[in-house]
Parts: structure tokens; C-alpha cells; sequence
């Protein structure tokens, strides 16, 4: 927003339209841009409150496919199994991954809830509770990537500002009354004029209209006595409209204008209901008003010039910015009431920006609520197809799905429909199996983890027969493979059919894979 603000600010490094006197209406236009920020303190302002529905559903689904991880990435986020001593970040749980730092609060206050809410009402509308091993496989798959796809949404909310409260209830309408009447709330609706200007014996307009390091000019309400309020000497009534007279003249920098006369150039400005500030209202004002400031040698000014700021119709009756030709934007920035007002700006444009991102986020993170909601027919055809010894799926490939050959079996009488399986059709096939996977695409034993088929050398952690070697088989200190003993229905009597050997890294590895993937904010 700087850069807009030096932007408008360069393009009014015009000459001043030097007259031969200060005349009535000729701060008019000036007047109207003060205006337009004085009503808007005098009414006050709304902020939209900050918008975290996407935030909400996003944890949502995060909560989800928490649920539905492997108990060996779950274990990860506490240090024993009572879930009240947490692991606060990766360093904590022994890891180091540069893109878990900023995840990891997130997955952690998932798994707390799922662990001290065993009936948690989401995970129970989403059909995910209680499930069996092949079902939780399957659930994983079908979830994992849609909660990858809701993070990209949640990375490109812009954020919000750093400090709500700046932002909070009366807050806003404090300090643009701060910035434009001298004090966050007007009492009576009468400015103190002493919080407007400041009075010291020795000064005089001229000085007390100049926005210099002293900064005499202590609120936007002071700008528009300087344009506006008639001299001692050489008095011209009427410099910002005929309807905005003064009683008493005003000139001496140790005597401040009358509280009435002051007053009256506040009511001058019109009145407006307090409003909801919405797009770049403020900014927008803001600009117009800057862009009215004039270039005479080094310096700028707001109002009326011949050769001094002093209210005299023969000099000038304006705003005096010290070194503005030299550096527009530095010479803005130090006026107080000036930049408290664009940091104003500012941190609404931004409040704005980050709520119409989220509200867009959650609208499509909804749609992936949807796609949630057919996971459990889903799973429930995976898990069926899965057989009950077969490795879990590799998240983030094509879930565990029918087996390859018994696809292509269903269409040996059918070359259309074979083919548009991903099947190859031959019709001189001599076994009559007509229908058959394509080549490379058949699903093997070393890639499902099943026992190899009679003749066949065993690989991976399927070599190991029995639960010593199978546990023996690590890298370093970590464990390659786990002793799987089979469903809770199997028939765990027979030991050789239900209990083998399963590589951990495929499910961690890929789970994890698929927890962080595209989620560095």
C-alpha cells in the first residue's frame, strides 16, 4: 500500500497555481477531501471480524485423515501412550523435516482430540470409526490426497494482520478518531482544539500550519483550520465554501481558534451513520487527499498558495509539507496523523484481502467435505477387493483396487469393453483367456508384499519366516519390516496362513508423504 500511496503522491508534483489572492471556495475542493475523513471518524468504523471457516474445515479433514493413519505415525505426536505429555515439535519426537515444523501444531491438536474424544462425532458422521485394518488402509488412500488437495487451498489464504486486536470492536473508530481529531473519542461531539493544535507562545500560523519535525499540526482537523479559518489580517471568509464562516479570527500560534468556530468546521463536513468499511474505502480517501498536494521549489502544500502558508488572502491559506519534492513518501510518513492513517488503511486492506481468500478457501474445501462423504462406499468396495494379506496401498498411486487379471476376466466375450478396461483383447488367445492386462501392469509379489507363488525366491521383508529375522531386518537403528499377525476375525490358529512379514516404510513412508505434500506455507 506504500507504493500506491508514493504513487499518488508523485503524480500531484505539479507547480503551484500561483493567484493573486487567496479566494472564496478556493480550498473547496481540499475541504471536501478532509471531509470525507472527518465524517468517517466522527461516525465511526466496523471491521469484519477475522474469517476462519476455512481454518475450521481444513481441520476438519486434517482431523480426519489423522484418524485413519497408522498407528506407528500416530505415536509419533506423545511421548507415552497417556497423550498428556506431547511432542511440541518434530525436534521432540526425534525428526528433523524441514516441512513438518509449521504442519506439526495442526497434527498434534488432531491427534489430541482424537485421542482424549474416542466417539468423536466427525470421525463417526464420516463412517471412519472402529475400522478394520483393509478398511482403514482403504480410507487412508481415499483421504490422504484429498487433505493434501485442502492444503494447497489453506497456503494461498493471504494472512491475516499480526495484531487482531488492532482491529477489534471500537478499536478501528479510536484510531482514525486519534489520527483526525487529536483523542480516540470526541466528547459531546466537540473537538478539544487543544488536541488539535498545538498553542505555544512564539508561534505563529505560518509555523503552526507546517508539517515539520515539530509537528505542531497534531491531527487532520488542524489541516482544515489552516485552510479554512480566516486571518487577523487580510481576512478572506469562505476559503473552503460560503457556508463555512468564522467568528473570531485566528492567526497568533500561542492562542488556539474558538471551541464554536472549530466545532462549526466539523458540522461543516456533514454527518454519516457508523458504516461497515468494506474494498479500499479508506485507502481510496486517503489518495484523493494526497493527490491534491501541490510542488513549489523543495516543498508541498495542501490549500491555497502565493508564498506562505500565514492565512493571509495576500500569502496563502494551506498546509505547508517540508521537503516534499525531495521525497513525497518520507515526507508523508512523518506526519503522524497522516501515517496513522495509511497504517489504518493498511491493516484493513489487509484484513479484507485475508477474509475474502479464506471465505473462497472454505467454499472449496466444502466441495472436499463432499468427496469425503462418499469415502465409506468407497472403502468399503477397496477393502473388499484388498485381499487380507496384501500390502497396504502406496498413497498418492491408484488405491488398492480389484487385482489386474481378474479385471480383464470379466470381458473375455467383449473387445470393446476390455479394451476401455486397460485391458488387451486377443482373439486367438489359445488358453480362450481373450482379455488380459497389459504388459508391466500386472501386480507382482515383490510390489504387494504377498508370499511368492510356488517356485518363486521371496524378496524384501517376505524372505523372513518367522517373527525374530522378520524384526532383526533394520536399517541403523530403524525398523524395516513388522511381524503382521492378521485381522482380529481371522483365524489366528493357523499361524502359517496369517502371520508374515510387511515392510513398514511403505505405509510410514508414504503416509508421511502424502501428510506433507505441497504443505510449506
Amino acid at each position: 500500500m506504500r507504493v500506491l500511496f508514493l504513487a499518488a503522491a508523485l503524480t500531484s508534483l505539479g507547480a503551484v497555481d500561483i493567484k493573486a489572492a487567496v479566494n472564496p471556495g478556493q480550498n473547496s475542493q481540499e475541504h471536501a477531501a478532509l471531509c470525507a475523513l472527518v465524517k468517517l471518524a466522527r461516525a465511526g468504523i466496523t471491521v469484519p471480524e477475522p474469517s476462519t471457516t476455512a481454518l475450521s474445515e481444513y481441520n476438519k479433514i486434517v482431523k480426519l485423515n489423522m484418524s485413519v493413519a497408522p498407528n506407528s505415525w500416530r505415536s509419533m505426536f506423545f511421548k507415552d501412550a497417556t497423550t498428556t505429555k506431547p511432542n511440541e515439535n518434530p525436534a521432540a519426537a526425534g525428526i528433523s523435516h524441514n516441512l513438518w515444523e509449521k504442519q506439526w501444531p495442526g497434527w498434534l491438536e488432531a491427534e489430541r482430540q482424537l485421542s482424549q474424544n474416542k466417539d468423536d462425532p466427525d470421525v463417526e458422521a464420516a463412517a471412519l470409526s472402529d475400522l478394520t485394518e483393509p478398511k482403514r488402509r482403504a480410507a487412508a488412500a481415499i483421504i490422504a490426497p484429498i487433505a493434501a488437495e485442502a492444503a494447497i487451498y489453506v497456503k494461498n489464504i493471504r494472512p491475516d494482520v499480526t495484531d487482531a486486536s488492532s482491529l477489534a470492536g471500537d478499536k478501528p473508530s479510536e484510531r482514525l478518531a486519534q489520527a483526525v481529531f487529536g483523542e480516540s473519542k470526541l466528547t459531546a461531539d466537540q473537538p478539544d482544539v487543544a488536541k488539535v493544535l498545538t498553542a505555544t507562545p512564539g508561534n505563529n500560523r505560518i509555523n503552526v500550519c507546517s508539517t515539520d519535525h515539530a509537528n505542531k499540526l497534531k491531527a487532520l482537523l488542524g489541516a482544515a483550520i489552516c485552510l479554512c479559518h480566516k486571518d487577523n489580517t487580510g481576512a478572506i471568509e469562505g476559503a473552503c465554501g460560503a457556508t463555512i464562516a468564522c467568528e473570531t479570527a485566528w492567526t497568533d500560534g500561542s492562542v488556539l481558534p474558538t471551541q464554536s468556530d472549530v466545532t462549526k468546521l466539523m458540522k461543516s463536513c456533514g454527518s454519516i451513520a457508523n458504516h461497515t468499511i468494506s474494498g479500499g474505502d479508506l485507502e481510496t480517501k486517503l489518495t484523493t487527499l494526497t493527490e491534491l498536494i501541490k510542488v513549489k521549489n523543495t516543498d508541498g502544500y495542501l490549500g491555497s498558495f502565493i508564498d506562505g502558508c500565514s492565512g493571509n488572502s495576500a500569502n496563502g491559506m494551506c498546509v505547508k509539507f517540508t521537503n516534499y519534492a525531495t521525497n513525497p513518501a518520507d515526507a508523508l510518513a512523518k506526519v503522524p496523523w497522516l501515517e496513522n492513517i495509511r497504517l489504518l488503511a493498511a491493516d484493513i486492506k489487509t484484513r479484507l484481502e485475508h477474509n475474502g481468500d479464506d471465505q473462497a478457501a472454505a467454499k472449496q474445501l466444502q466441495a472436499l467435505q463432499s468427496r469425503l462423504g462418499t469415502a465409506s462406499r468407497q472403502m468399503e468396495a477397496y477393502a473388499t477387493a484388498e485381499q487380507s494379506d496384501t500390502a497396504p496401498p502406496h498413497i498418492g498411486t491408484n488405491p488398492v483396487a480389484e487385482n489386474k487379471q481378474q479385471k480383464c476376466d470379466k470381458h473375455h466375450n467383449d473387445a470393446h469393453n476390455c479394451t476401455t478396461a486397460g485391458c488387451d483383447y486377443d482373439a486367438n488367445a489359445a488358453d480362450s483367456k481373450k482379455c488380459k492386462p497389459k504388459p508391466g501392469t500386472e501386480t507382482t509379489a515383490a510390489e504387494t508384499g504377498e508370499k511368492p507363488k510356488e517356485g518363486e525366491a521371496a524378496t524384501g521383508c517376505a524372505r523372513h519366516q518367522n517373527q525374530p529375522d522378520c524384526e532383526k531386518d533394520k536399517t541403523g537403528e530403524k525398523q524395516n519390516c513388522a511381524w503382521r499377525k492378521g485381522k482380529e476375525v481371522e483365524d489366528k490358529t493357523d499361524t502359517k496362513k496369517y502371520r508374515s512379514c510387511w515392510s513398514l516404510l511403505k505405509e510410514n513412508c508414504s503416509y508421511g508423504c502424502c501428510f506433507v505434500i505441497f504443505l510449506e506455507f
